[in-house]
């Protein structure tokens, strides 16, 4: 999986964008730069871009992928206010056919808050020419760092256990934020998250919300 830095303004024209470049160079190490004006030019010097403009949001590719027609990313940033790098934002841009969707959280990270910040996308499309359909979940999820392994209880199928990636001190250095883990990623069935529960690396819990019924969408 490739590592994703984005330096964006205003611009959400800029930001989707960012989402083609994302998914299009999810293989590798690359860097895009978008300046608070929304002109993109200068983007092919990062160290210029990053010492000049610290004051601008940088997010971070948490995760990216394919799967039939849907095209997905997620990417993390600063929150707004002095506790802002405490508060972190989740975001996920998904690609279906020619159109653009997007869901934005920010929050206190989970526990000591009673739930994480989140994002969920769900489809089923048509598969070409042939009477198929394929399904997509994406999920992202931010988490305090001692949180090391997560139930997802979904409204079908099987719950869903993950261990949460932890956001390298560098790259939270990169977006002025506050180390912390999360999950990025994709299920192959169509489904959303009824209940959520965290547990530490001694297996005990720390976080469990309460169940709510839900319909993918």
């Amino acid at each position: 999986m490739g590592v994703g830095v984005l330096m964006f303004g205003r611009s959400q024209a800029m930001r989707v964008f960012a989402l083609l470049v994302g998914v299009a160079c999810s293989i590798g190490v690359f860097l895009v730069v978008v300046t608070p004006s929304g002109d993109a030019s200068g983007s092919r010097d990062p160290r210029g871009a990053l010492q000049g403009r610290r004051q601008a949001p940088v997010a971070l590719q948490l995760g990216s992928g394919r799967r039939g027609a849907v095209k997905w990313a997620i990417w993390a940033f600063r929150g707004q206010g002095p506790r802002g790098a405490v508060r972190p934002c989740i975001e996920e841009f998904d690609q279906v056919y020619r159109g653009i969707t997007s869901g934005t959280d920010c929050g206190s990270l989970a526990p000591p808050a009673a739930e994480p910040a989140r994002t969920e996308f769900s489809a089923s499309l048509p598969a070409g020419k042939r009477a198929v359909r394929v399904s997509i979940t994406v999920i992202g999820m931010t988490f305090a760092r001692r949180v090391h392994k997560v139930r997802l209880k979904m409204n079908s199928g099987p719950d869903v256990i993950r261990t949460p990636e932890l956001l390298s001190r560098r790259r939270a250095a990169i977006a002025r934020v506050r180390p912390f883990r999360y999950l990025a990623f994709a299920l192959g069935r169509e489904a959303c998250v009824e209940a959520i529960t965290a547990f530490d690396a001694r297996g005990n819990e720390v976080l469990a919300t309460r169940p709510e019924a839900c319909q993918p969408g």
